[in-house]
C-alpha cells in the first residue's frame, strides 16, 4: 500500500496518458485502494505503451498489469508534488502542455477534476463576465472517489468570476465540494442525450456549497438535490443568480441555507414542459434568507403555476424546523403552498418572518396557502401586497399564528375555514377584505405609509438597499404597534425591538446607524486658510445625503466664500468648504439627519426635519472647529466634546 500511495503522489500532479487514468489517480487513495485493484474488471486500454510494456501487463494477467503499469509510470509520468492542499489550473487557451500548473495548465476542467482530493483547488481561467470562455463540458465527480474534509475542501472556481461558461455539474458522491463564479447553460443537444442534464447542477453529496455563478436559459432545474435516500446534508446555496429557468432550485435533505440568491423570470419551455416554481425544499432544519424570487411574465410560463417555495409530504417526504426569512418574492400565483396530506406534522414548526410578498405581474392569488396537517406555523412581521384571494389561508386543519403583518391590498387578508384553528395578532390590514376576518388587536382600514408602496426595490432596482420602498414614514401606524411573537430580528437582521416596543412588518423602525463626524487633515484640529473638510461617517450605508443637510455657523472673524459642498457615497461623505478667511474665528458644521435614510430605518416624517448634529472644537490661534449638539455650544481648551443623542430616523 505504501508504494500504492507515493505512485499516486507522483502521478496526482496530472491526468494519465493513457486510458486508465481512473485506476492510476482517481481510485488510488486510502484503505481502498488495493481492494480498487482487485475489482477492477473493465478490459485495459494498452494503447500508447511499448509494445513490450504491453505483452509484459497481457502475460501477467490485469491486476499485475497495473502494478506492472505503476512502476513504468515512474519514468514514463512528469513528477510533481502531490502534498495536501494543492493548487491546479486550467486555461484551455494556453499553448503549453497539459500539466496542470500555471505555467502549464490543464487544457479540460475534467483533467483537474478527476485528481482533486482533500484541499485542492482548481482555477479555471476565463474570459469576461460579458465575454465568457466556453468550455464545452458537463463534469461529473463520479470519477473521483475523493471527497474533501470539513477544513479541507475541494474547490472547482472560475477567474475571474463568472468568466468560464460551462455546461454545469454532478456532484457524485463527492463531498465537502464547492463550485463557485461559472456561468452554466444546457444546449438542447446535451439536454437531448443525458436527461440528467435537465438539472445543470445535480447534487448527490454531502457538505457541497454552490456559490456565485450565474444559470441561464435552462429548460429544467438550476440547482437540483438528489430525491432518493437517503438524503444529503449540510448543504449551502449562496449567492448565485438564476435567469429564465424552469424551476430555480429544488432541495432534498436536513441543515441546508439557501441564501442571498436572485431568481429571475422563470419560463416554461417545449423541451421539457416543467410546471415552473421559483423554490422547493424538503427535509429537517433548512432555513431561506435573504433571497430575491422575481420577473416571471405571464406569456412566458404556458399552463404553470408558480410557486416563490413549495413542500408536500407526498412520498413519505416531509418538512420540518423550517425557516423564510428576509427573502422578497414578487410575480407569483403562489408565495408559499404548504401541503401536508398524508400525516399531522409531516410538515411542523414553520417560521416565514420578515418578507416581502408582492403578487406583481402574475397577480397573487395567495401569499401563503397551508393545507391538511400542516402544524405550529407561524407567519409574522411580513408585507403581502397585491394578493387577488387571500393574503394567508389556512385550510382543512392547518393550524398557525398570523402576527405583526402588513396586509396592503391583499385580498381578503387571512382567513382559515373552520376546520383550521387560527389565531391573529396585531396586523395591520389596510382595506377590509371578503370573507372578511380580523382580532381584535388588528389595526383596520389605515395607511401603513410606507416610502413607496409602488416600488418596493425603489430607484436602484436593487433589493436590500436603503431606497426599498418597505421603509416606512415615521407617523406610521405600524411603529410600536406590534406583539412579541419571538422575532428578535427584522429584515436586515437588525435587533427587535428598539425603544422597547415591536414594530408591525419586516422592519423595525428607528435603527439609526452611528455617526461620526471629523476634520480632515489637522491634528491640532486648524483650518488651513483658504479651505477645510471634515468626513462624516456612518456605520452602515446611507442616502439622501446631500449638502442640503449641513449648514456652517460661522464665529469670531471667520468668513467662508463656498460651501458646504458634499460627496461620497454609502458609508463615508466628504463635507468641503472654500475662501476660508479670517484669524481667530470658529466655524461650526452642523448635521441634520432628519432627511438621511439609513439602509435600515425608516423615514421623517412629512414634511418634519431632525434635530440638529453639529462638530465642534474648539477655537485656537488659528481657525478652529467646535462641536454643537441640538444647538448648544460646548466651550472646551482640550480635544473635542462629543455627546450623541439616539434618533430615529
Amino acid at each position: 500500500m505504501k508504494g500504492l500511495i507515493q505512485m499516486k503522489r507522483l502521478l496526482s500532479g496530472r491526468k494519465a496518458k493513457f486510458g486508465f487514468e481512473d485506476a492510476l489517480l482517481g481510485r488510488l487513495n486510502g484503505p481502498d485502494a488495493g481492494r480498487f485493484l482487485q475489482r477492477r474488471t473493465a478490459k485495459p486500454n494498452y494503447s500508447g505503451l511499448p509494445k513490450w510494456g504491453a505483452a509484459m501487463a497481457v502475460a501477467r494477467g490485469e491486476n499485475l498489469y497495473l502494478a506492472a503499469l505503476l512502476s513504468l509510470s515512474c519514468f514514463l509520468v512528469p513528477t510533481m508534488s502531490a502534498a495536501l492542499n494543492q493548487t491546479y489550473y486550467v486555461d484551455k487557451t494556453s499553448g503549453a502542455p497539459s500539466v496542470g500548473t500555471q505555467a502549464a495548465p490543464f487544457h479540460t476542467i475534467e483533467e483537474a477534476t478527476d485528481i482533486l482530493e482533500q484541499g485542492d483547488t482548481a482555477i479555471v481561467a476565463g474570459g469576461s463576465e460579458a465575454a465568457p470562455t466556453l468550455y464545452a463540458e458537463r463534469i461529473s465527480f463520479g470519477g473521483n472517489d475523493n471527497s474533501g474534509t470539513g477544513g479541507a475542501r475541494i474547490t472547482v472556481r472560475a477567474e475571474p468570476r463568472r468568466s468560464v461558461l460551462m455546461y454545469g455539474f454532478e456532484t457524485d458522491g463527492t463531498d465537502y465540494l464547492t463550485i463557485q463564479g461559472f456561468q452554466i447553460t444546457i444546449p438542447a443537444a446535451l439536454l437531448s442525450a443525458d436527461p440528467d442534464a435537465k438539472y445543470a447542477v445535480f447534487i448527490n453529496s454531502d457538505d457541497v456549497e454552490i456559490r456565485d455563478n450565474y444559470f441561464f436559459d435552462l429548460s429544467g432545474w438550476a440547482i437540483r438535490a438528489d430525491h432518493d435516500a437517503p438524503w444529503h446534508t449540510r448543504g449551502l446555496i449562496t449567492g448565485n443568480h438564476m435567469f429564465r429557468c424552469g424551476v430555480g432550485l429544488t432541495i432534498y435533505g436536513d441543515d441546508w441555507l439557501v441564501e442571498d440568491n436572485d431568481v429571475e423570470r422563470l419560463v416554461r419551455d417545449g423541451v421539457l414542459g416543467i410546471d415552473t416554481d421559483y423554490s422547493r425544499a424538503f427535509g429537517d432544519n433548512i432555513t431561506f434568507r435573504g433571497n430575491h424570487f422575481h420577473g416571471t411574465l405571464p406569456a412566458e410560463i404556458g399552463s404553470s403555476h408558480v410557486d416563490g417555495f413549495q413542500s408536500f409530504d407526498n412520498n413519505g417526504w416531509y418538512l420540518r424546523n423550517f425557516t423564510f426569512e428576509n427573502n422578497i418574492i414578487t410575480d407569483f400565483h403562489q408565495g408559499i403552498i404548504l401541503e401536508s396530506g398524508y400525516g399531522s406534522g409531516n410538515i411542523s414548526d414553520v417560521m416565514i418572518r420578515n418578507n416581502i410578498f408582492d403578487g406583481g405581474n402574475l397577480t397573487g392569488a395567495y401569499g401563503v396557502y397551508a393545507k391538511w396537517g400542516v402544524t405550529n406555523l407561524l407567519i409574522a412581521h411580513n408585507i403581502f401586497a397585491n394578493m387577488d384571494i387571500h393574503a394567508v389561508f389556512l385550510r382543512f386543519g392547518a393550524e398557525g399564528t398570523v402576527a405583526n403583518n402588513i396586509f396592503y391590498d391583499a385580498g381578503a387578508n387571512y382567513h382559515a375555514d373552520a376546520a383550521s384553528p387560527l389565531m391573529g395578532l396585531n396586523n395591520i390590514l389596510n382595506r377590509e377584505g371578503h370573507p372578511y376576518y380580523s382580532d381584535p388587536s388588528d389595526i383596520v382600514n389605515v395607511d401603513p405609509l410606507f416610502s413607496n408602496a409602488n416600488n418596493w426595490l425603489g430607484a436602484d432596482g436593487l433589493p436590500f438597499t436603503a431606497d426599498d420602498g418597505y421603509r416606512l414614514w415615521s407617523t406610521s401606524p405600524a411603529i410600536d404597534a406590534g406583539t412579541d411573537v419571538g422575532v428578535t430580528n427584522d429584515i436586515f437582521g437588525h435587533p427587535r425591538p428598539q425603544n422597547g416596543l415591536f414594530d408591525i412588518g419586516p422592519l423595525e423602525f428607528g435603527f439609526a446607524p452611528s455617526t461620526s463626524i471629523s476634520r480632515v487633515g489637522a491634528a491640532d484640529n486648524a483650518f488651513t486658510f483658504g479651505s477645510g473638510s471634515w468626513t462624516v461617517d456612518f456605520s452602515e450605508d446611507v442616502n439622501n445625503v446631500t449638502s442640503d443637510d449641513f449648514s456652517l455657523t460661522t464665529l469670531g472673524d471667520a468668513a467662508i466664500a463656498t460651501g458646504p459642498t458634499v460627496s461620497g457615497a454609502g458609508a463615508s461623505y466628504t463635507v468641503d468648504i472654500t475662501g476660508v478667511t479670517g484669524s481667530a474665528g470658529t466655524i461650526i458644521l452642523h448635521f441634520d439627519v432628519g432627511d438621511v435614510v439609513s439602509l435600515a430605518g425608516g423615514l421623517p416624517a412629512k414634511p418634519a426635519r431632525g434635530p440638529w448634529f453639529s462638530n465642534v472644537v474648539p477655537a485656537s490661534a488659528a481657525m478652529g472647529w467646535v462641536l454643537v449638539f441640538l444647538g448648544v455650544v460646548l466651550a472646551s481648551t482640550g480635544a473635542a466634546v462629543i455627546r450623541k443623542k439616539a434618533l430615529k430616523h
